[in-house]
C-alpha cells in the first residue's frame, strides 16, 4: 500500500537489527522502528508516527514519557517546513501533539502521577524469587511487616515478583528490612537449590515502571 501511495519513491527499512545511520536525499520512503530512524541531508519532508497509540498504550508507567522522547527524536530529523502526522491519538495528548507541546504533555503526566502517589513522587522496589513457594512466603512476611501507609504493593509485572511503591524517606529502612527478611527466608527455604540465590532485590527499579 505504501509503495502504491508513493510510486516514484524507493522504500528503505531501518530497525534495531538492521539499522541505517543515514540515507541520501531523494525520493525515498523510510520505514523505521522507533529509535532507528536514519538521518537524511536536508531533513525529512514529512514524518508519520504511525504506531503512536500502541506506544503510549504500553502497560508501563513510563510509556508516555518514553514515547514522547522517541517522537521528539524522530521529529528532530525533519526539515523546518515538514509535515508531522500522528495517527490514532485522542484527547488531551492529541491536542498537545497538534502544537508539538511536549512540555505540556509531560507536565500533565507528572501531575497525574503526583495525584496518584506514583514515581517520580515515590520510588519502586522489586523482589524476584526463583520459585513460587518461596515467593509466597516472602509476600506473606512482607505484608505482615510493612507499614501500609508508607509502602504499597503494586500489581504483578512478571511471575514471582513482588513490586512495592515506597516514599523516599524510608528508602534505607526498607532496603535493610528487605535484606534481613530475604536472608532469613533463604536460610529456611526447602525449595532452594544448592548455591542458588533465592531472592533478588532491586531498589528504585526502573524496569517495572
Amino acid at each position: 500500500q505504501m509503495v502504491r501511495s508513493f510510486p516514484d519513491a524507493n522504500v528503505v527499512h531501518s530497525n534495531g537489527e538492521n539499522r541505517l545511520l543515514n540515507v541520501k536525499s531523494g525520493p525515498l520512503l523510510v520505514v523505521a522502528t522507533p529509535g532507528a530512524e536514519p538521518e537524511v541531508e536536508g531533513g525529512y519532508a514529512c514524518v508519520v508516527l504511525a504506531d503512536a497509540p500502541s506506544m503510549v498504550g504500553s502497560p508501563r508507567l513510563r510509556a508516555l514519557e518514553q514515547s514522547l522522547g522517541k517522537w521528539a527524536n524522530a521529529i528532530s530529523l525533519a526539515n523546518k517546513s515538514a509535515s508531522i502526522v500522528f495517527t490514532g491519538l485522542k484527547g488531551d495528548l492529541a491536542e498537545h501533539m497538534k502544537k508539538l507541546s511536549f512540555y505540556n504533555a509531560v507536565a500533565e503526566d507528572f501531575h497525574d502521577r503526583n495525584d496518584l502517589g506514583l514515581p517520580p513522587v515515590t520510588r519502586i522496589a522489586s523482589i524476584t524469587s526463583t520459585n513460587q513457594t518461596d515467593h509466597q512466603r516472602l509476600v506473606e512476611l512482607v505484608r505482615s511487616k510493612l507499614d501500609s501507609d508508607k509502602v504499597r504493593e503494586l500489581g504483578v509485572v512478571q511471575e514471582n515478583t513482588l513490586v512495592l511503591d515506597y516514599s523516599y524517606s524510608i528508602g534505607l529502612e526498607l532496603a535493610d528490612l528487605l535484606k534481613d527478611l530475604t536472608l532469613k527466608l533463604s536460610a529456611t527455604s526447602k525449595s532452594k537449590k544448592p548455591g542458588e540465590r533465592v531472592y533478588r532485590i532491586n531498589m528504585d527499579d526502573g524496569k517495572v515502571i
